[in-house]
């Protein structure tokens, strides 16, 4: 395996490290504003509070990286002449 194949290796494994400890952030972000402001079995209420449009908007960026890193092409590209 090349150095460039081990290095994206690692960044992938990063990445999903990245988005499950930002996941477990998003909750805890949320029970936190559910205690708060009272919005125990209202997901309606608690998906309009600026805390989890925020959270939300992290989690999925990390989860965007991850797809593009995993899906972009590895391989030197011919030079353009």
């Amino acid at each position: 395996m090349s150095q460039r194949e081990q290095a994206r290796g690692e960044l992938l494994r990063l990445l999903a490290q990245a988005y499950e400890v930002s996941a477990e952030w998003k909750d805890a972000v949320l029970r936190d504003v559910e205690e708060r402001l009272g919005l125990w079995g209202d997901p309606d209420a608690l998906e309009d509070t600026h805390e989890y449009q925020e959270c939300t908007g992290v989690v999925d960026q990390i989860r965007d990286v991850w797809t593009e890193v995993r899906q972009a092409e590895i391989w030197p590209r011919p030079a353009d002449h």
